[in-house]
């Protein structure tokens, strides 16, 4: 069995060379940028998602990240347009969270969160403009085939330890 190995290992350094054993073979890369919308007087940049895909290459990754980046924009405007031009469902919304305690307040309290209401989403309403990625960051990682490895060589050395286990155990018996 040893014998077969040690042939395998040489045919498949001649026919792969070093690189069927390095970790770029094994590799797998993973590219990430975040996506932003942008909206208001003072085109204020606010953060909606992470985005991230994966690749056997660099360059592909980045080309999936990049059309998912793609798809993705008009999500993010839409959801801009949830928050920040919808002053009605704003208010909307605040109301119902407080409408249980609402009823039983005094005229002045109840007032006083009208105001708080209006004012908050007043502060938050304005034009969505456009939607734009951030810096695409590209990582390499291990792929799983890697880590079944890892489980392979654990459960190799987990049954070589229960043989010693039991060959200590058939010893004491003695």
């Amino acid at each position: 069995m040893l014998r077969n190995l040690k042939t395998l290992f040489f045919i498949s350094m001649l026919f792969f060379g070093n690189q069927a054993f390095s970790g770029s073979a094994l590799g797998e890369v993973i590219c990430r940028a975040p996506l932003y919308y942008i909206w208001g007087d003072k085109k204020t940049k606010s953060f909606w998602k992470n985005i991230s895909a994966r690749g056997d290459r660099e360059e592909d990754a980045k080309r999936v990240l990049e059309e998912k980046i793609d798809r993705l924009k008009n999500k993010a405007i839409s959801e801009c347009r949830k928050v920040h031009e919808n002053t009605a469902g704003c208010i909307a919304e605040r109301y119902k969270a407080v409408e249980s305690r609402y009823s039983s307040l005094s005229f002045r309290a109840r007032k006083a969160i009208d105001e708080a209401i209006i004012s908050d989403c007043k502060k938050q309403e304005g034009v969505c403009l456009e939607a734009e990625s951030g810096k695409i960051v590209c990582k390499e990682t291990v792929k799983e085939a890697g880590k079944e490895k890892d489980k392979i060589e654990k459960a190799e050395s987990k049954s070589e330890s229960d043989k010693s286990k039991k060959k200590k155990k058939a010893k004491e018996k003695k």
